[in-house]
């Protein structure tokens, strides 16, 4: 199985979005939605139950919606690696795992990472650092984030080097999915 990972700089970027373009793009993929803050009153750390995962208009129900065979919800209170550990082995063969949410990316080793950054730097949620370093393809909202570029964020040092893609909001499906085909179609010259 292959995972994608898609995190963000702040809450509201696109991440969601950005998970459902990438699952309109597989045929056997499952989705993972990692939440850490407010959890609407969930108890227990992972929601499996179909009437709540399947709700219209919330991110879970989306990627139902986007054709996920199978989505979990993980909403970690005090250990997320074993939460996390535990929801990847609830899920049922896939090709391909969509991750919906930055703190995953300490536990799981994901086959590619997408930022989207959508605000300014004094908004960026605190694992930011971390995240960016380990980014396959940076995505960038220039309408809410002003201009950026590799040496801004630090990334200009030699080893990984990300795609970096700037965009407009108002081209925002577009550029999301012409990113989730690119995708694709690196995994699949992986094979």
């Amino acid at each position: 199985m292959k995972i994608i990972c898609v995190t963000s700089s702040s809450k509201k970027a696109g991440k969601t979005l950005f998970a459902i373009k990438l699952l309109r793009e597989f045929q056997n993929a499952c989705a993972l939605k990692v939440s850490t803050g407010d959890t609407h009153g969930m108890r227990g750390e992972i929601t499996t139950d179909e009437t709540i995962i399947s709700k219209k208009r919330t991110d879970t129900g989306s990627l139902v919606e986007a054709g996920a065979k199978r989505v979990i919800w993980v909403h970690p209170k005090n250990n997320p690696e074993i939460a996390i550990k535990r929801a990847l082995g609830m899920l049922p063969s896939c090709d391909i795992l969509v991750v919906e949410g930055g703190s995953t990316i300490e536990y799981l080793e994901p086959d590619l990472t997408v930022f989207i950054i959508s605000g300014k730097k004094e908004d960026f949620k605190p694992s930011v650092k971390k995240i960016i370093a380990k980014a396959d393809l940076i995505l960038v909202n220039i309408d809410k984030s002003g201009e950026w570029s590799k040496e801004s964020l630090g990334l200009e040092k030699p080893g990984k080097n990300p795609q970096f893609i700037t965009f407009r909001e108002k081209d925002r499906e577009k550029t999301f999915e012409a990113a989730a085909r690119m995708l694709k179609n690196v995994l699949s010259n992986d094979h």
